[in-house]
């Protein structure tokens, strides 16, 4: 599964996540090229009504989101619109949840969010944040490369960025994004652990043109103890 997002897109989100495993699961890719760092990591949880709040992680930097409506669900073939109603007051997004039915190439929403689908893809659900104002006459359009047939899950949520941290060394870490840029960033490593890597290791791997996977290693935040390592390129 291929993503794109343009600039206005990315710098207004500041969250993204591509889901590559099965529907309902969502984790930061172990490996990536540098472009797709913009927005690392939020998406966890369904809405539900009351306006429950879901914690992403719980690393510093990672979205907060409040759920203020229940999920609208869709499934659908080609061009089509979910109704989501009026938008609630304090809203600043919309949480969507994107599955490929079959292969083909879909643009979510009007703000350059394009997922293009191949055969081993399909299942595969692509998960990230819509800027509220994407939202036209209570609607979220989809649409497709013919007769392309997805699904899509929905809702409006209010979200805030948690503040970077700092360990005993005065190194901040947590989730690097347009306006967030941490000495350690947030990864999911090799193993399967959370942890960090220390940006200088990272821009010096991602110095080559990519046609090789380098690895890097991956900290607890107190950018000392390693426990693990994490694939740049490839």
């Amino acid at each position: 599964m291929n993503s794109q997002m343009d600039p206005e897109f990315a710098a207004a989100l500041r969250r993204t996540l591509l889901e590559q495993a099965k529907p309902q699961r969502s984790r930061v890719p172990s490996s990536y090229r540098r472009t797709a760092l913009v927005g690392l990591g939020t998406i966890v949880g369904l809405g539900a009504m009351g306006a429950a709040v879901a914690a992403v992680f719980g690393a510093p930097g990672a979205d907060v989101e409040t759920s203020l409506s229940a999920p609208v669900d869709l499934n659908a073939a080609g061009r089509a619109s979910v109704l989501l109603g009026d938008v609630p007051k304090r809203a600043n997004a919309v949480h969507f949840e994107f599955t490929c039915d079959s292969p083909g190439t879909y643009s979510v929403a009007d703000a350059g969010i394009v997922v293009t689908c191949g055969k081993e893809d399909v299942g595969s659900t692509w998960s990230g944040l819509a800027p509220v104002d994407s939202v036209k006459d209570g609607t979220l359009a989809v649409t497709a490369d013919g007769k392309g047939a997805w699904a899509l899950r929905v809702w409006y949520v209010e979200t805030r960025q948690l503040p970077l941290a700092k360990n005993a060394n005065g190194e901040t870490y947590g989730v690097e994004s347009e306006h967030l840029r941490p000495d350690l960033i947030y990864v999911v490593a090799d193993n399967g652990k959370e942890g960090y890597v220390r940006r200088a290791e990272l821009d010096a791997a991602d110095a080559g043109d990519g046609s090789s996977s380098v690895r890097v290693r991956v900290y607890e935040s107190d950018g000392k103890t390693v426990i693990g390592t994490f694939v740049v390129g490839g």
